[in-house]
């Protein structure tokens, strides 16, 4: 693939990226979800904030927390963007044969 090509490729990626992003702004049970387990949380970090790990004066809520930012990145990697994929291969914003000559790259790109 020589860069114009794959410089073509990344720009269609990333708008259908940006396409991608701004529906699941405006859904309402994406937000719903990103609130529900953003203050769950919270809740968890808040309730453990005066506790510490045995041994040590880190408070568990520091030591939670990248594990769990971890976590939601890895499950909204995981099921929020794999199911939306297959049906969008064809059918994709950007990705259409008639708009993206390399649709293949671009959709192997933006997923």
């Amino acid at each position: 693939m020589n860069t114009t090509t794959s410089t073509y490729a990344m720009r269609c990626g990333v708008r259908r990226g940006r396409i991608e992003f701004m529906n699941s702004v405006r859904a309402g049970q994406d937000i719903a979800y990103y609130v529900i387990v953003s203050l769950v949380l919270l809740l968890v970090l808040w309730l453990n904030r005066n506790s510490t790990v045995p041994g040590t004066g880190v408070s568990v809520a520091a030591f939670m927390l990248p594990g769990l930012l971890a976590l939601q990145v890895a499950f909204a990697g995981a099921f929020g963007v794999a199911p939306s994929w297959p049906p969008n291969v064809r059918t994709g914003p950007c990705c259409d044969s008639r708009r993206c000559h390399t649709a293949r790259s671009a959709t192997s790109v933006a997923n």
